[in-house]
């Protein structure tokens, strides 16, 4: 049996066509376990409709001693899950019809793999029509170095992991508002002693108006550069210094500086004059810990004091500047 994991807050607009695409699976194999993080709208009385109906689904609401988010309610779900295996699906993502049955027989087909992975495909408002097809593995890349430079190679509904595997790993960091799906990736990439990635598509993510907005909140982008020092140092804790092959542990460094780069044009440089003294924290440590030797230690502070002084001061072509400093 497959457990999909759903966690939720104030959700009551958009669930259902989520919970409508578990009752349409081929497979009936599954349970639904619903995390509530302290929803303030109508979403319960919208779930009382599937909990009364289908005892498959089962609901949980986070106790309030418990950090509030995502990677705690979906850790507060592992620990509930009966299934063999488990799925994290997010409140408004959607299942294919075929999408528990045909990972059901992959691992049939491969049976000593830690977790699989299938592709997941955007939509905005219709979804498209999929055919069944034969398992097509993807072309092999070094995933984690992806995940670490934030390439993400897969989005968090397409695994299916043995709940044995998940669960020795701990599930997700709770101390990450964000990039916790991302953290997860690369740990079970690290840990796994085997696993496959298809081309197969059998989920789709909601790409819409909202995610676009999101991105562009002053919250939330602080939000990403406050994780984001915390994730770096957990991948340093938690990866980087296990690493025993030297030339390997210096992927991993160039990948984390070079997923650096990318929070820094895309998340840092926009908010500058309110994150400033948490890149100045970041460059240090990439330097104390070696991540960067001496001449990109001091050409990232010279683009750090640049940005200090000119943020503010237009047409000096200022962002060409720092790009070519931090390249």
């Amino acid at each position: 049996m497959v457990s999909l994991i759903i966690p939720f807050y104030n959700r009551a607009h958009i669930i259902e066509e989520t919970l409508q695409s578990l009752l349409k699976q081929t497979s009936s194999n599954w349970e639904c376990v619903l995390i509530d993080d302290g929803s303030t709208d109508n979403t319960e009385i919208v779930l009382d409709q599937y909990l009364n109906k289908d005892k498959r689904f089962r609901l949980f609401k986070r106790p309030e001693h418990r950090k509030k988010g995502p990677s705690t309610c979906r850790n507060i779900g592992l620990e509930n899950a009966k299934g063999d295996y488990i799925i994290f699906l997010d409140s408004d993502d959607i299942l294919a019809p075929f999408c528990v049955e045909e990972r059901l027989k992959a691992f049939q087909k491969f049976p000593n793999q830690d977790f699989l992975v299938f592709k997941m495909n955007t939509f905005s408002d219709k979804i498209p029509d999929l055919k069944h097809n034969n398992l097509n593995e993807r072309k092999n890349e070094d995933w984690l170095c992806n995940f670490i430079q934030f390439k993400s190679s897969w989005q968090i509904t397409s695994p299916i992991y043995k709940k044995d595997f998940i669960l020795n790993l701990k599930g997700f960091e709770e101390d990450l508002a964000v990039f916790e799906d991302l953290f997860l990736a690369s740990k079970v990439i690290y840990h796994a002693k085997q696993f496959k990635v298809f081309t197969n598509t059998d989920c789709f993510y909601r790409n819409n108006n909202d995610y676009f907005e999101k991105h562009k909140n002053e919250s939330y982008i602080l939000k990403i550069n406050e994780s984001f020092f915390k994730l770096i140092k957990i991948y340093t804790t938690t990866l980087i210094l296990n690493e025993n092959k030297i030339y390997r542990k210096r992927e991993l460094k160039d990948a984390l500086v070079k997923g650096y780069v990318t929070i820094l044009n895309a998340y840092i440089v926009p908010l500058f004059p309110k994150v400033k003294s948490n890149n100045r924290l970041i460059i240090n440590y990439l330097f104390k810990n070696k991540y960067i030797k001496k001449d990109k230690y001091f050409r990232l502070l010279l683009a750090h004091n640049i940005l200090k002084k000119c943020y503010n001061i237009k047409g000096l072509g200022l962002f060409r500047i720092i790009n070519r400093l931090i390249k």
